[in-house]
């Protein structure tokens, strides 16, 4: 073997093994999403992952909010986004900074995940990227969502499995990709069972946002 491709075998071998680290792709609300475990310290997740997986980064919230948190297999199309208790919540004109949250001590307490890609599954095979339609037949009942033209577009109202908060891809002309006449309220629901099913099949599950608070 020439010393030129030793050294690229020893490079490769030395890359994160994300595959290894990572074979638990599973969704369980109030207990874990694959490596992070309800009641879990960020220190500890660290040292679970290759480093480098786990970065302490500002993230914007709802509307008018950021906060200080950590993302998981950072950099990875499983890249997810972790909420912890006591980090401190910025709201408008404040916004959270890359300084600030390096400032931060040790996070603990994970309380919520956003998970917008990757493999990540419930064992019903709830996860982001399946059709509204799939969503439908997971949960065996209609789902009731916004119709909001803002950021809370797409927002499963009722439906969503226990701990699971979820919102759906929100292309223009909603309305007519559904097969619904607009209304002239800002903001009002739409169940499932008054959609043509075909038109349920155009929508996917853009974001997971999973409930990490252990059930007392």
């Amino acid at each position: 073997m020439s010393s030129q491709r030793l050294w690229a075998c020893l490079f490769l071998l030395a890359l994160p093994t994300v595959g290894q680290a990572g074979e638990d792709w599973s969704i369980v609300p109030r207990r874990n999403v694959g490596p992070l475990v309800a009641g879990m310290t960020e220190e500890a997740l660290i040292s679970t992952l290759p480093t480098g997986l786990v970065r302490r980064v500002p993230r914007n919230l709802e509307e008018g909010q950021s906060t200080c948190g950590t993302t998981v297999f950072a950099g990875t199309p499983d890249e997810f986004f972790v909420e912890w208790r006591g980090a401190p919540i910025f709201d408008y004109p404040d916004v959270a900074t890359v300084a600030d949250c390096a400032a931060l001590p040790p996070l603990r307490d994970p309380v919520f995940a956003t998970i917008t890609r990757g493999r990540w599954r419930t064992a019903d095979g709830v996860g982001a990227g399946i059709t509204l339609e799939k969503l439908s037949e997971i949960v065996g009942r209609p789902i009731t969502f916004s119709m909001c033209g803002c950021d809370f577009g797409g927002r499963v109202f009722d439906g969503a499995p226990d701990g699971l908060s979820l919102i759906l891809d929100w292309p223009a002309q909603a309305e007519a990709a559904l097969g619904i006449v607009p209304r002239h309220e800002d903001d009002y629901a739409v169940t499932t069972s008054d959609i043509n099913p075909a038109a349920m099949a155009k929508f996917t599950v853009s974001a997971i946002r999973v409930d990490l608070l252990a059930a007392p």
